[in-house]
């Protein structure tokens, strides 16, 4: 399923409305972003390829054998490999030693991208979804974390990962970002000397 179809205009609005909700309360700011995937994986490309080869290979051996019944056994074999490219929980299965590294890889580049180094008193929180990996990433610039710490933003990480789980990301981000705030509300409450609304507040999607 595409990630339109995940994040439609409605949940979209939601997911901002609870970063506006989770910003009155602190001076903090909270990024939500979302990705299709967090890498291009080749391998599954790689094994289709050799699967393609062997049929060809298999080819050339029958029609050395049995010349009438080389073409139908290779065409067999590539339809098989074609279809088995197809077949996503097998293209995940192969590659998914690799989701990890490449989700956290791709969040520190969102971290950066979203300018959340640049907010005051180095108080910007990343909560980040990858659909295809079904992995999410939770953490806070140096400011915040020396405050609040792993614990916490292993709390909003479950809540997000809740939610894509059963099927409604959406809403994963809102309770995330909601638990979120008012552990920062502690930290960096909301004063009258707060630097106000530092960063966007919306859902930033990024299809593949």
């Amino acid at each position: 399923m595409s990630i339109d179809a995940f994040f439609d205009a409605a949940a979209r609005a939601r997911v901002e409305a609870a970063v506006k909700a989770a910003e009155l309360k602190t001076s903090g700011q909270i990024v939500p972003v979302v990705v299709e995937h967090s890498a291009n994986y080749h391998a599954f490309e790689v094994t289709l390829g050799l699967a393609a080869s062997a049929a060809l290979l298999a080819t050339a051996v029958g029609a050395l054998i049995e010349p009438g019944r080389a073409a139908p056994l290779g065409v067999a074999l590539l339809t098989l490999a074609v279809g088995l490219s197809l077949w996503s929980p097998l293209s995940r299965l192969l590659v998914r030693h690799e989701f990890a590294e490449a989700v956290r890889r791709r969040a520190l580049v969102a971290f950066v991208e979203h300018d959340l180094t640049q907010a005051r008193d180095h108080s910007g929180v990343l909560v980040f979804a990858s659909i295809y990996e079904r992995q999410v990433v939770v953490f806070g610039d140096r400011g915040v974390h020396e405050k609040l710490g792993e614990a916490r933003w292993q709390e909003g990480r479950d809540l997000l990962l809740a939610g894509i789980r059963r099927g409604d990301p959406a809403d994963g981000f809102c309770q995330a970002i909601a638990r979120l705030g008012e552990e920062m509300a502690r930290v960096f409450p909301r004063g009258a000397d707060s630097a106000g609304n530092e960063l966007p507040d919306q859902l930033h999607v990024e299809p593949a």
